[in-house]
Parts: C-alpha cells; structure tokens; sequence
C-alpha cells in the first residue's frame, strides 16, 4: 500500500462506529474512531507503531465495506493533520464564562470529543445528554479509554484532567 492512501468510514462505517452490530476485532474497532480521510497510512503506521497487523486490518475493514481508500491528493504547504494536533488544539478548549461548572465541563467534553471524532458518535451524544455530575464523568471515563487506546495514556489524562478542572471551577 502506498504510504500516502487516506481511508475514510463508509455510510456502513459511520453506522458501525455509532451502533455497533459486527464482532469486530478490538483493532479494527480501534481503527473506526480514527479513520476520518485525514490520516495517511504513513501517519497511521507512525501513530500505531505497535499493531504489527495494521494493513491487515485496514485491508479487512475495507473488504467488510467499512472503509474505503481514498485518491491521494498532494499536500497543500504546511498543511498538517495529525491526531496528536487535533487533541492539543482540543485541549485549549475554554468555554464561555457565563456558563455554570457542570454546562462548563459537559461543553467542554463535548467540544474536545467532536474536534476529534466528529459530532455524530454515541460517547458526543452521551456527554451532551448528561444531566448530571456523575452521569458526565461515567462518560469522560469511557472517552477517557478511547482516547488513550486510539491516542495515548497522557492525551486521555489531559482530557479527563481538563474536564475536572472545568467542574471545579
């Protein structure tokens, strides 16, 4: 494959990662949350060094429908996205001050999680239905394990730590 092809989700894609139905295997799901048409397979190689299998499952999800490769189109100058990007530039979220903690931290969570994976995820839709303190940090906690399993321990750390800090005040 050339270190240059894109992937996006498909519609079945897109449906997969909103309403699970298929036994996919943990990597493959993994893959789903940062599949957007943004990332190179060079990049994907570079972010998940550890998958030994990454074509594998690139080129099964593909087979499945869930994915499909996309033309490469040469890069605009200092044009540059990186997941690592996203997530840095997420984490600088500040919301408006006239918002009480809880509306705070429940904006916050939502803005940094539809930066990154877009609006139409069901962790987005949880974290913007949360009425309640507790209700919200049941769900940073379950983006909390995305992010540190599609990006890394300390990005997760930093979103959690973002979002208890927005509730503190």
């Amino acid at each position: 494959m050339d270190s240059r092809t894109r992937f996006a989700l498909t519609p079945k894609g897109r449906e997969e990662r909103l309403k699970p139905t298929h036994a996919l295997r943990p990597r493959c799901r993994q893959l789903l949350f940062v599949l957007d048409g943004q990332m190179s397979l060079g990049q994907l190689r570079e972010h998940f060094k550890t998958f030994a299998d990454l074509e594998d499952n690139l080129l099964r999800l593909a087979e499945m429908g869930f994915i499909a490769a996309q033309e490469v189109a040469p890069p605009r100058p200092g044009e540059h996205d990186d997941l690592v990007d996203k997530i840095n530039t997420a984490l600088q979220h500040t919301a408006p001050p006239e918002q009480n903690r809880f509306e705070h931290a429940r904006q916050q969570a939502v803005d940094i999680m539809v930066s990154l994976f877009g609006a139409n995820t069901p962790h987005v839709a949880k974290l913007k239905y949360a009425v309640d303190e507790a209700g919200l940090l049941a769900e940073v906690a379950a983006c909390k394990r995305i992010l540190g399993a599609v990006a890394s321990a300390s990005k997760a750390e930093l979103f959690e730590q973002s979002v208890l800090k927005a509730l503190k005040g």
